[in-house]
């Protein structure tokens, strides 16, 4: 069976584990955690990135120190010589991690906020009819729709690994539900492959989904 493996976690249930989660993580990474200003952000990477590299090694039996991450060109991250395919999204305190066997996989999670402009940023991230749609409906199932679209768009964009050089407006997403399939492609028509989505079962005042480039089988919902 075709599985992908799901862990949405609680960063603030993990304070208690800093100090181990720290000794988890490479050199480069404790020096990024370093740059932070904020205490809040710089606990929070050292919670998700410890907690990514414990996950890591559960499957591929090895130390969660000495797990080798490489990014590809657009900063993607993939472990070195393995058939694991991983990603990490986190929005506030809830952190949710993705792991697939041979399968192109991305994620995005994100907490429902009603105090950004989401009307100012339409047309830079949907489609001619995705926006028109949103425009037309009430205020709160304008912001419930805006988040459900731009996680998909979000997820498949990771999936494909080509970071912020894909144009998120390009993909439309108004009829993709949960399980389906939709054509991705590019201006120079290198990309053309079918990527599934799929919406994530997420904690109250969050959304998420998942992009991956084949069918699954089953979604599995794993606690650490």
């Amino acid at each position: 069976m075709n599985k992908v493996f799901t862990y949405i976690i609680d960063m603030d249930q993990y304070h208690d584990n800093l100090s181990l989660l720290w000794k988890y993580l490479s050199i480069n990474e404790q020096e990024q955690a370093k740059k932070y200003y904020d205490k809040v952000f710089v606990d929070r990477y050292i919670i998700s990135h410890g907690i990514l590299r414990s996950i890591l090694s559960y499957y591929i039996d090895q130390s969660p120190s000495s797990l080798e991450l490489i990014n590809n060109t657009y900063g993607k991250p993939f472990l070195k010589n393995s058939n694991i395919e991983f990603n990490m999204s986190h929005s506030r305190n809830m952190v949710c991690y993705v792991i697939a066997f041979n399968n192109k996989i991305g994620v995005d999670i994100e907490s429902y906020n009603t105090t950004i402009d989401i009307i100012g940023m339409l047309e830079l991230v949907f489609t001619k009819k995705e926006v028109e749609l949103i425009r037309s409906l009430d205020i709160d199932e304008q912001y419930k729709t805006f988040y459900k679209f731009w996680t998909k768009k979000e997820a498949l964009v990771k999936a494909v690994g080509k970071g912020l050089s894909y144009s998120i407006n390009t993909i439309e997403v108004i009829k993709l539900l949960s399980g389906q399939n939709v054509l991705l492609t590019d201006e120079n028509n290198e990309l053309q492959q079918e990527w599934y989505c799929y919406e994530l079962n997420t904690p109250k005042d969050y959304f998420g989904a998942i992009g991956i480039e084949n069918k699954i089988d089953e979604l599995v919902y794993l606690e650490t």
